[in-house]
């Protein structure tokens, strides 16, 4: 029983892993459905929202993500809840199965128990002969007539498990037939070991009581005989009685394990529903905390080469201030060329390195070949302040750290000078190159605009036409 009871436990616990494993497949495919069609509206949102205001899209934005975190929060609710009540019908629907099938068991040997010692009883005082005759030959029927009804019963859970197949799990189907048939089974082997051990407590007794009856006297013999043929009589009749309320009694019970067969796969098939939503939600919590490390990842990286380039910045400064000094000393008497040769110096000092040829879009500069094939540049819209161009750089390749792999900064110098005697800080706009594909420069803009960046996308070769660029750009590739 014990053994048999643990291969119950391990097919039922190999159905369970099996359905485990079909939910999580069905959820990853799920979640890959889902995101192939939410970058596929991405995209074409994308498209519609560029020709918005941008006030506009800011209030879109945070209105769409208030309205799906409202979402994601009653879905998660509903699920913890739907949850929870089909595990708790679940494990009341199994207890009283179990309670069921134990009853039923416990019941059986009782009746079993309970014949064989009426049995016992009126055999004993018939002849040992002619009842053990009847009984083998009741005992022969009877068995063959369980075994005919069990036949028939098997192959007739075995049709209507092969009817239901199409509509549920093969695994768990076979797994709980397998399990029904099993506790039939077990409660069959609890009746047979009460039977044999009531049998051969009979037998002993008999033994002991055949050498009383050889002294009886023959009249008692007779008397015994005549008593035995009516036993005998009454013992078919009654076996044939019993033989009509087990049909019945067995057609009854495979009636009611149909029912409960039935309602215990629409249960599991609304389990399996709210499993699989729960994998797909769980999917979704993954995907944003392993998200959310590779972004404290980063932002780690950041802040060490943060630290580096803060010394870098140091040393430039000093290096500006320097030539900012030796530029006003030499040109006194040109205000305008001093203020201009300070903002060159500026761009030299900060970023690196001059432009010369990007006015015409030709040559090599900047990091870029703007001679060789077209390529495509993300313009930020926001105008800077000379400090806040490598906090801005820091930041976006903090946030975007794959994005920004190779990509190269271009600083576009807007305003600065004297004006009315009075000196005005430069200022810049950021130009983000160089993007292979112009979908790919779309993508990463259309990031930013969830950051609540303003930005657009240009081509490389209408430089030369828009003359976006001047001589007073400077530019560095990722370790700005």
């Amino acid at each position: 029983m014990a053994a048999e009871e643990k291969a119950r436990q391990a097919a039922q616990a190999e159905a369970e892993k099996r359905a485990e494993a079909e939910t999580r497949k069905a959820a990853q495919a799920e979640a890959a459905h889902l995101k192939a069609e939410q970058e596929a509206r991405v995209v074409a949102e994308e498209k519609a929202r560029q020709a918005a205001q941008a006030e506009a899209e800011k209030r879109a934005e945070a209105e769409t993500r208030q309205a799906a975190q409202a979402e994601a929060a009653r879905l998660k609710a509903e699920q913890k809840a739907r949850v929870a009540a089909e595990e708790k019908a679940r494990q009341a629907a199994q207890a009283e199965a179990e309670k069921r099938v134990a009853a039923e068991a416990r019941q059986a040997a009782q009746a079993g128990a309970e014949r064989l010692k009426a049995e016992q009883e009126a055999r004993v005082a018939a002849e040992e002969k002619a009842r053990q005759a009847a009984q083998a030959e009741a005992e022969k029927r009877a068995e063959a007539e369980t075994r005919k009804a069990a036949q028939a019963e098997a192959a007739h859970l075995k049709a209507e498990q092969e009817a239901r197949v199409v509509a549920e799990e093969k695994a768990r189907q076979a797994a709980q037939a397998e399990a029904e048939k099993r506790a039939e089974a077990e409660t069959r082997q609890a009746a047979q070991a009460e039977a044999a051990r009531l049998k051969a407590e009979q037998k002993a007794r008999v033994a002991a009581e055949e050498k009383a009856r050889q002294a009886a006297q023959a009249e008692a013999e007779k008397r015994v005989a005549a008593e035995a043929r009516q036993a005998v009589q009454a013992e078919a009749e009654r076996l044939k009685a019993e033989q009509d309320a087990r049909a019945a009694a067995e057609e009854k019970a495979r009636k009611t394990a149909q029912a409960e067969a039935e309602k215990r796969a629409e249960a599991e098939a609304r389990q399996q529903a709210a499993q699989a939503e729960a994998a797909y939600l769980k999917a979704e919590q993954e995907a944003q905390s392993a998200e959310e490390k590779a972004i404290q990842a980063a932002q780690a990286e950041a802040e060490q080469q943060d630290e580096a380039e803060t010394r870098q910045a140091a040393q430039a400064e000093a290096a500006y201030l320097k030539a900012e000094q030796e530029a006003q000393a030499a040109e006194e008497k040109a205000q305008q060329e001093d203020e201009a040769g300070m903002v060159k110096s500026e761009a030299k000092e900060e970023f690196g390195a001059e432009v010369s040829s990007t006015a015409t879009g030709k040559g090599q500069a900047d990091g870029v070949d703007w001679s060789g094939k077209q390529f495509w540049l993300v313009e930020m819209h926001e105008i800077l302040e000379r400090d806040a161009v490598a906090a801005a750089w820091r930041n976006l390749r903090t946030r975007f750290s794959n994005q920004m792999k190779n990509r190269t900064i271009i600083p576009r110098l807007q305003g600065g000078g004297s004006g009315a005697g009075k000196k005005q800080a430069p200022r810049y706009q950021l130009f983000i190159a160089d993007f292979p594909e112009k979908q790919i420069a779309e993508e990463f803009c259309a990031m930013l605009r969830l950051e609540q960046h303003r930005c657009g996308i240009l081509p490389s070769r209408s430089l030369a036409e828009r003359n976006v660029l001047n001589a007073t750009s400077a530019g560095a590739r990722d370790g700005f």
